[in-house]
């Protein structure tokens, strides 16, 4: 139980953040992280991938991070559409980005194992906040960076 849903046994990560002395204004990715989750009202495993873009404002933080921020919340007992919520909580409070979209993609394995037994379905979930949700331009350019990566 602790290692499946660690992110419900363990604190808040220690994260060290950087100021943004270049004052770096564009969006970057990091893309795809791998998700594992489990639903906790059937107990079965979500998995897939996420996909995290930011456009920084005061401070920043490391590639890995976004991977270790991502992994702490997605363990947890829960279901996708609030996991991506709470991921997407946790990079604002992080560093207050002028703008960030999270999106996940993953395969629930109760559709595979039990109701409809279908086994092509996935869920896609996402979130934008700041200049991706207010600038459609912005989202746009998101949007396609993730596109030329695996779902």
């Amino acid at each position: 139980m602790r290692e499946v849903f660690a992110g419900r046994y363990e604190s808040r990560l220690n994260v060290t953040d950087f100021p943004n002395v270049r004052r770096l204004d564009w969006l970057y990715t990091v893309v795809p992280i791998s998700v594992r989750s489990m639903r906790f009202h059937h107990l079965c495993s979500v998995t897939g991938h996420a996909w995290i873009g930011v456009t920084p404002r005061k401070r920043v933080i490391g590639l890995s991070t976004f991977n270790r921020i991502t992994e702490w919340v997605m363990a947890r007992p829960q279901i996708q559409e609030e996991a991506v919520m709470q991921l997407a909580d946790e990079i604002d409070a992080l560093i207050m980005p002028q703008g960030f979209g999270v999106v996940t993609h993953a395969t629930q394995s109760r559709m595979t194992a039990r109701g409809v037994r279908e086994h092509d379905s996935t869920m896609t979930t996402s979130v934008m906040r700041g200049l991706l949700r207010e600038k459609p331009a912005a989202r746009d350019e998101f949007m396609r960076l993730m596109r030329g990566q695996e779902f």
